[in-house]
């Protein structure tokens, strides 16, 4: 085999590997949920906090939950809260979404999640909310 197509083999099997450790874990994502974002939101539906209720909100248009006032940006922003949308948003709200209440970098109660595997996690749990609802 041509050296090149070993270390493409190689490169590849070493991305599948690298996915499987990252596999989402809801449970997980529940306790992590549970200490660090349920002080201002709820996993209840319609029972809203600081923040809203995140209670069914997988692949729903961020800004619709009933009974809580978002700012203008979210709920202009056309975002539809997918893995890929709540990733990104998870990962620095004020950068997904410049305006948004949640509380930004820098300020006493920092809301970003820099590690992967965690928001990877919450995403899961999340999404699991929606799954309960149907």
């Amino acid at each position: 085999m041509k050296p090149y197509l070993t270390m493409a083999a190689g490169l590849l099997g070493g991305l599948a590997l690298a996915g499987t450790a990252q596999a989402q874990d809801a449970a997980r994502g529940k306790i992590l949920f549970q200490s660090e974002c349920a002080a201002c939101h709820s996993a209840v539906p319609e029972q809203n906090g600081i923040g809203p209720s995140l209670a069914g909100i997988y692949d729903m248009r961020a800004g619709m939950v009933p009974g809580y006032h978002y700012s203008v940006q979210l709920k202009n922003s056309n975002i539809v809260w997918t893995d890929a949308e709540l990733n990104k948003f998870l990962m620095s709200p004020a950068v997904a979404v410049a305006g948004t209440k949640m509380p930004q970098p820098g300020t006493e109660m920092h809301m970003g999640v820099p590690n992967d595997q965690d928001r990877g996690d919450l995403i899961a749990y999340l999404r699991s909310l929606k799954q309960q609802e149907q």
